[in-house]
């Protein structure tokens, strides 16, 4: 059962990120696979990525440094990081 939570956590967190980023940028939802590269892909500016940033931590109530920022290359790694700290949060 706990399975089940993880994965219907982690497909729910998904689909609020892709919402998030196609109302910043303009694109189409459908484009966003978890091997899309956020910025260079969807051609997301400096601006729109800091929104785009802003929102999310919002939204999770995360605070997001430079580093960790360095190192979320593709929107599946983005996934991964707001999933991991939504479950350390608790």
């Amino acid at each position: 059962m706990a399975v089940n939570s993880s994965v219907e956590g982690i497909d729910c967190i998904e689909s609020e990120l892709k919402h998030i980023i196609g109302e910043f940028s303009r694109c189409r939802i459908s484009r966003i696979k978890a091997t899309t590269r956020v910025r260079d892909d969807l051609g997301i500016d400096s601006f729109t990525a800091l929104e785009i940033l802003i929102a999310i931590e919002n939204k999770y109530v995360l605070k997001i440094t430079e580093n960790e920022i360095s190192k979320l290359l593709t929107f599946g790694d983005l996934v991964d990081f707001v999933y991991h700290q939504t479950i350390r949060k608790g």
